[in-house]
């Protein structure tokens, strides 16, 4: 009777391990697609990978976690699945990604016309900031390696501050001539900062 009531338990056990073998990669199987999670407080999603001429979309807030469809092939920007079906583009400086080489790497179409719109002016906030450092890199996006030096500041120079990314680590600055461009925080130091809103 023991050895019965063992030989039965012995086999029970094999038939579950069995059935735990073949099923974990078949579960394994179904992640096939990248996700991300935002690191930002608070991250604006554009319907095109720029932050002067995308057009905010929505924004997303730190931890949420959201599929990966894509990745731009001109810059660290991703397109994620919004939980309402739309899909739009956040810079991978606030959006860390896992499993990234899963996301296809696509040119993003540009508006009707074949340029980018020009964007808004970014009205004036009444916040200013003074060069701290020798000569500073004016920038066309809140990023040293894919934002293009368009112009450049000094020591001393005051400019107006009309916009900031959520981090608070890029301001967005109105230059003498009318352009407006980036500048990292680090040699920036700004007056009325709470004024200022997220553009980047």
């Amino acid at each position: 009777m023991k050895r019965l009531t063992l030989f039965l338990i012995l086999t029970l056990a094999l038939a579950a391990f069995a059935s735990f073998s073949t099923s974990a990669p078949a579960a394994a199987q179904t992640v096939t697609n990248a996700y991300g999670i935002v690191t930002a407080y608070r991250l604006n999603v554009r319907d095109y990978p720029d932050p002067t001429y995308g057009s905010v979309i929505a924004r997303i807030s730190r931890d949420e976690f959201y599929l990966v469809t894509a990745k731009s092939s001109f810059n660290n920007w991703w397109l994620i699945l919004l939980a309402d079906g739309r899909q739009g583009w956040v810079s991978g400086g606030y959006f860390r990604v896992f499993d990234g080489y899963l996301a296809p790497v696509i040119t993003p179409a540009l508006p009707v016309g074949g340029t980018p719109s020009q964007p808004t002016t970014p009205a004036p906030t009444g916040a200013t900031g003074t060069v701290t450092t020798g000569a500073l890199n004016v920038r066309t996006a809140p990023n040293p390696v894919t934002g293009q030096v368009i112009a450049r500041l000094y020591n001393g120079d005051v400019v107006a501050v009309v916009g900031r990314t959520a981090s608070y680590s890029w301001w967005q600055v109105r230059l003498g001539d009318g352009r407006v461009g980036w500048v990292s925080d680090r040699y920036l130091a700004v007056v009325n900062y709470a004024l200022v809103p997220i553009t980047g």
